[in-house]
C-alpha cells in the first residue's frame, strides 16, 4: 500500500474542529436529524485525498487514505477525470453514526476553511465492521464524489457554468459509482432478473433512489460487457460537454438511446432465459413474511428457538424494523420490539438490530437507544426484561448465548476495530481479541468453547 506523503494532525480546538462543526450549525433552521454525540473532526491529508475522522477513528482513517491512494490511478482512469480539488472523505465509526449526519440533508453547501463547496461533492463512508466491505464503501463514495465534481464542479461559479438545474438522473451517477465499487455478482444477476420480469417496459427516467442505483449498475455493466471498459470514461467525459446522458450514450456507442435501452433489456433477458426456463416459483402460501414492495428492505437474523417451537426474525423496511416471534404450532406472530426510522436521503442500516435466543422463551436483542449500543431481553409474549447499556461499544454486529444462558459472546465494533467480547447478564465482560483483523460471527459450541470467523493472517516481522 502507498505510504503517506503528507500527514496533518489537527489538534487545536480553534482550527479544524470549529470549521467542521459549522457545517452542522448551518442546518439549524432547516431539516435536522437527531444527533446523540458531538463529533470533533480531525483529518489526514495525502497527495490526492483528505480523510476526516473523529473519536477512535484514526486507525480506520489511516487505512482508508492508504487504500485510496493505492486505488487512485484505477479510479481516475476508469472515470477519465482527476478532481481539481482533493475529495473529502468523512469516515464514520458505524452506520448508525452516519445516520446522524446533517451534511447531505438539505443538499446545500458547506464551508471548510472559508471555502464553499456543494454538499454532494464529498463522501460520507461508514466503517462496516469488515475491511473488505469497508473498501467497497470507500470506492463507492469516492468515485461518486469525483464523478459529481466532474459533472458539476466544486464551487458556486462551477455550478452555474455547468447549468446545475439540469442535473443528471440518479441511475446515471449512482449506477456507475456502484459498478466501480461493487462490480457485478450473483446478487445483482438475481436482482435484474426479477426486476425485468416484473417491469417488462422499464422507464429509466422515472427511477429513483435505491432502485435507480441498482438498475443503473446493471446498465453500466451492460456497457462494459458489450462495448468495453473504456466506454465508461468516454460517455462520462462527453456528458461534461453536452450536459445530457442520453445524447452522450448515443453519440459514444453510435446508436440511438432508444435502441440502447432495448439492447440493455434484451441482453439480460437473453442471458437469463435458461435460468427462467428452469425457475420454479415459490409457493406463495408458504410465505410468512415479506418486505414492502415500495421500499428497499431486508429480512435477517432468522433464528429458531432451542426447542424449535418459535421462530424469531427481523424485518427491516428502509430503516424501520420489527422483531417478530412466530409460534410454529399455532402459526401466530407477535411483534416483540420495533424501532428505527426512515432516513431521508441516506441508505438504511440493515445491520441492526441483531438477535439471539437466550433460552426457549427469551430473546436477546442488540440495538441502540439514543445512540448507545443496548442489549435487551424480551420474552416471547412481548414483555420486557433486563436492559444493558454498552457505552464503550460502537455497535454489536452479532451475538450468541451459551447453552446455559449465563453468558453471551459478541462480535462488536469498538475503537474502530471488530473484536470478540464475552458478557454476562450483569453487564460484566471482557475482550477476547484485540487486533487489526475482522473477527465476526462468534458462537458457543458449549459453555467453555467459542468459535468465530476471522480474516487473520500472519504478518511478517517488522525490521
Amino acid at each position: 500500500m502507498v505510504k503517506f506523503r503528507f500527514l496533518f494532525w489537527v489538534v487545536s480546538m480553534l482550527m479544524l474542529p470549529n470549521c467542521l462543526l459549522a457545517q452542522f450549525d448551518q442546518e439549524r433552521f432547516g431539516k435536522n436529524r437527531i444527533q446523540h454525540k458531538n463529533m470533533e473532526w480531525y483529518f489526514f491529508s495525502s497527495n490526492n485525498f483528505e480523510v476526516y475522522y473523529y473519536d477512535n477513528g484514526m486507525a480506520n482513517a489511516r487505512m482508508a487514505i492508504d487504500f485510496l491512494e493505492g486505488e487512485f490511478d484505477r479510479i481516475t482512469q476508469m472515470i477519465g477525470f482527476v478532481a481539481y480539488t482533493k475529495p473529502k472523505i468523512f469516515i464514520y465509526n458505524s452506520r448508525q453514526d452516519l445516520l446522524q449526519s446533517n451534511l447531505n440533508l438539505n443538499k446545500n453547501d458547506y464551508t471548510v476553511d472559508g471555502q464553499t463547496f456543494f454538499a454532494k461533492l464529498l463522501a460520507e463512508v461508514p466503517f462496516t465492521g469488515s475491511w473488505e466491505s469497508f473498501k467497497e464503501e470507500l470506492v463507492y463514495g469516492t468515485s461518486k464524489a469525483i464523478i459529481e465534481e466532474m459533472l458539476y464542479g466544486s464551487s458556486i461559479s462551477d455550478a452555474f457554468q455547468s447549468n446545475l438545474i439540469n442535473s443528471f438522473p440518479d441511475w446515471y451517477i449512482d449506477g456507475v459509482a456502484r459498478y466501480l465499487a461493487y462490480g457485478w455478482g450473483m446478487e445483482m444477476d438475481d436482482y435484474v432478473r426479477h426486476y425485468l420480469r416484473e417491469n417488462e417496459k422499464p422507464k429509466l427516467h422515472k427511477l429513483e433512489k435505491d432502485e435507480a442505483g441498482l438498475v443503473g449498475q446493471s446498465i453500466w455493466n451492460f456497457i462494459v460487457q458489450k462495448y468495453g471498459r473504456r466506454y465508461i470514461s468516454s460517455i462520462l467525459n462527453l456528458s461534461r460537454i453536452n450536459r445530457n446522458e442520453e445524447n452522450s450514450i448515443a453519440n459514444t456507442i453510435g446508436n440511438s438511446y432508444k435502441a440502447f435501452s432495448e439492447q440493455w433489456q434484451q441482453y439480460y433477458t437473453d442471458i437469463n432465459k435458461q435460468v427462467l426456463a428452469n425457475f420454479k416459483d415459490i409457493n406463495e402460501d408458504n410465505v410468512i413474511a415479506a418486505t414492502s414492495k415500495n421500499r428497499i428492505g431486508k429480512i435477517n437474523d432468522v433464528r429458531f428457538s432451542p426447542d424449535a417451537k418459535h421462530l424469531a426474525y427481523v424485518i427491516n423496511n428502509k430503516g424501520k424494523f420489527r422483531v417478530i416471534v412466530r409460534d410454529m404450532a399455532l402459526n401466530r406472530e407477535r411483534v416483540i420490539y420495533k424501532g428505527g426510522f426512515v432516513a431521508d436521503g441516506q441508505r438504511p442500516d440493515f445491520s441492526s438490530p441483531v438477535i439471539a435466543w437466550k433460552d426457549t422463551l427469551n430473546l436477546g436483542i442488540a440495538t441502540f437507544q439514543r445512540g448507545v449500543a443496548t442489549l435487551r431481553l424480551r420474552a416471547v409474549d412481548g414483555s420486557g426484561q433486563d436492559k444493558i447499556f454498552l457505552r464503550n461499544i460502537t455497535q454489536i454486529l452479532s451475538l450468541d448465548f451459551s447453552p446455559s444462558g449465563v453468558n453471551m459472546v459478541l462480535s462488536a465494533l469498538s475503537g474502530g476495530k471488530t473484536d470478540i467480547y464475552t458478557l454476562n447478564m450483569r453487564g460484566q465482560g471482557r475482550r477476547l481479541t484485540n487486533d487489526a483483523f475482522d473477527d465476526l460471527s462468534p458462537v458457543f459450541l458449549n459453555d467453555s468453547t467459542i468459535i468465530y470467523a476471522s480474516n487473520f493472517t500472519d504478518l511478517p516481522d517488522s525490521l
